[in-house]
């Protein structure tokens, strides 16, 4: 099965064909490797393909020479076996999606990335890289985006129609289109100012959350998440911490 086509190479799970007088024949090199399930690749600028497979992470040359990428820094050495996905950002670096986490190729230097480096979720599906520079990772649990210096995470109803993003890709203007097991999301930002944030919230809170003739301050439940119509308010232990939290906002307002 073909995973996709780029600059007139398809790779997929017998691994990799280049077009070739119109037609299309296996790469001699990758087959010489033994590369097979290409599950994603990435062109840098010399034309040089960049590859993630099951058997590892692959340079491919536009003279046919064939290396294996080996991620590692002063610390750590990473083998890129059970690749799941490749990137190639504006600068040409390379990112590299693993099993252990996120490694990136600036020239000849790797800089790995892990739990402990505040990688949220490692299981990879898919990853890109805006014209901005800024990493999408899409995963089996929601969306990862690193901003070089930020991490941030992606998960659940609030965010997503699905928690397994299986692609995705940045637009002009930024926003992240993620396509999942039950839909497609788009994620983007809209500048405003804390009034205008805190507006929009004192607006729901009047409008969802208000209980009695005194205005107590309580959650409400929906038929269905995410779905604001039919909504129950009950009275709860929780009333007069709810409500004094919200007195509290109000008089420091």
């Amino acid at each position: 099965a073909v995973v996709s086509v780029r600059q007139g190479v398809a790779y997929g799970a017998l691994g990799l064909a280049e077009l070739q007088d119109g037609r299309w024949a296996p790469s001699a090199p990758v087959m010489v490797a033994g590369v097979t399930a290409v599950r994603d690749a990435a062109v840098l600028r010399d034309g040089s393909l960049v590859m993630a497979a099951a058997q590892g992470a692959f340079l491919l040359t536009p003279s046919g020479q064939m290396t294996e990428l080996l991620p590692r820094d002063s610390t750590r050495a990473w083998h890129g076996w059970d690749a799941r996905a490749v990137a190639v950002g504006p600068g040409d670096e390379v990112w590299l999606a693993l099993p252990q986490g996120l490694a990136c190729r600036r020239g000849s230097h790797w800089t790995l990335y892990e739990g402990r480096d505040g990688v949220p979720f490692c299981d990879a599906t898919c990853c890109t890289v805006a014209a901005d520079g800024v990493l999408w990772l899409g995963t089996t649990l929601g969306a990862v985006r690193f901003d070089g210096q930020h991490w941030a995470y992606r998960q659940g109803p609030r965010w997503l129609p699905d928690d397994t993003v299986t692609a995705v890709c940045v637009t002009e203007d930024g926003s992240a289109w993620l396509a999942t097991a039950a839909g497609v999301a788009r994620l983007y930002t809209v500048p405003m100012t804390l009034a205008r944030k805190a507006g929009f919230y004192e607006t729901e809170i009047d409008r969802w959350h208000r209980r009695t003739v005194h205005g107590y301050v309580i959650e409400g439940r929906t038929p269905a998440a995410g779905v604001k119509e039919a909504v129950a308010l009950s009275d709860s232990d929780n009333d007069g911490l709810w409500t004094a939290m919200y007195v509290a906002a109000e008089a420091f307002r």
